[in-house]
């Protein structure tokens, strides 16, 4: 990221321009010292993209009719079963990051396919 730098389209980051135009004599203090490309997962660029991306989608199918929040609950009896047979087995400590993640996924996509084909 530092060494392409120059590569980077910074006019989204109006704050800088705006801080120098009210006079800030010092503008290290102002913004930040290496902008993150797009492709950084969670950099603001990511963010913008991502929202730009979904303000044409809606602009070319239609705005959604439903927002709907699916979360996941470590408590869950697929999770704490495989926990515990992982415990048993290796010793580890029982909050397995990749286990919760793989039993949300599949209950993620049990639901959409519930919504679209029931």
């Amino acid at each position: 990221m530092r060494n392409n730098q120059s590569k980077l389209r910074g006019h989204h980051y109006q704050g800088l321009v705006e801080s120098y135009l009210r006079g800030d004599s010092d503008l290290k203090l102002s913004g930040k010292p290496v902008i993150l490309a797009a492709t950084h997962t969670g950099s603001p660029r990511y963010k913008y993209e991502n929202f730009q991306d979904a303000m044409a989608i809606c602009k070319w199918i239609g705005y959604p009719d439903l927002f709907i929040t699916f979360t996941c609950n470590a408590k869950w009896p697929e999770i704490q079963l495989m926990v515990d047979l992982i415990r048993d087995f290796t010793g580890q400590d029982p909050n397995r990051a990749d286990v919760i993640s793989r039993v949300f996924k599949i209950k993620l996509d049990e639901f959409m396919m519930e919504i679209k084909d029931k």
